[in-house]
């Protein structure tokens, strides 16, 4: 969009110094230079942004999973008084908790925020 709004109409240039003049060539040339240099980075982040989504989900839907994962209880009484497993260290996992998340638009997109 910021290309765009910088590229210079293609009508309506009329070159020089007087009344109604919009520039010289030369600020014509530069003008249309600026919003192809924009434009252009625009396509790289683009192209790089949506490398990035399909790695992360190539990521995400290849991960393994533990085939035996911990079982964590938070209530003592029904805790076990004993590890009835041989192996000498027992690793237990969290559950991640979300205490607040937000979701706001921005100029650029959405932003996504809070504490997890």
């Amino acid at each position: 969009m910021k290309a765009l709004s910088d590229k210079p109409s293609a009508s309506g240039f009329v070159a020089g110094t007087g009344p109604g003049a919009s520039g010289t060539y030369a600020d014509l040339q530069t003008s249309a230079n600026h919003s192809h240099s924009e434009a252009r980075i625009a396509d790289i982040a683009f192209v790089v942004g949506g490398v990035a989504t399909i790695g992360a989900a190539v990521l995400f839907f290849v991960r393994t999973r533990d085939p035996h994962p911990a079982k964590v209880s938070t209530d003592p009484a029904t805790a076990p008084e004993t590890d009835p497993s041989p192996a000498p260290e027992k690793t237990t996992r969290k559950s991640p908790v979300v205490h607040d998340a937000w979701i706001a638009p921005t100029v650029g997109g959405l932003m996504l925020g809070g504490s997890f």
